[in-house]
């Protein structure tokens, strides 16, 4: 078991070597069937994640939440928001916003579990005053 997290990258050679200072680990790309499951770090977003197949296909590997940041176009914390609000429908046994009661929506989005939209916004009208 390593004594840290590496940053693993695979060189011409076809050998993953680990790339932080003072590291001298590496091995070679037969052997690499055994760096699944092992703790690596991000080369996109520097955080510390486990190493799948997938990962290993590219020559610098990225967690899965980078991956799918690249792939979709939008950050990890949208990305996050969007999970959070399908969770939310699925546990209501809805697929959309507008398939919830509206008193329902409207205090699903009071407490943060559904996004609150520019529709959103009470309009304040004050009373016209009679002197």
């Amino acid at each position: 078991m390593a004594k840290h997290a590496h940053r693993l990258m695979l060189n011409e050679k076809k050998t993953w070597r680990c790339t932080l200072p003072n590291c001298r680990y590496f091995i070679h790309l037969g052997l690499a069937h055994i760096l699944p499951g092992q703790e690596s770090i991000c080369w996109t977003c520097g955080e510390q994640f486990t190493l799948d197949t997938r990962a290993l296909e590219d020559d610098m590997p990225k967690c899965a939440g980078c991956r799918l940041s690249e792939k979709t176009g939008r950050t990890q914390d949208e990305l996050t928001d969007f999970i959070n609000r399908k969770i939310a429908l699925a546990k209501e046994g809805v697929n959309s916003e507008s398939e919830i009661d509206p008193v329902k929506r409207a205090t699903m989005k009071a407490l943060g579990i559904l996004p609150k939209t520019d529709e959103d916004e009470i309009e304040v009208i004050e009373p016209d005053d009679k002197e």
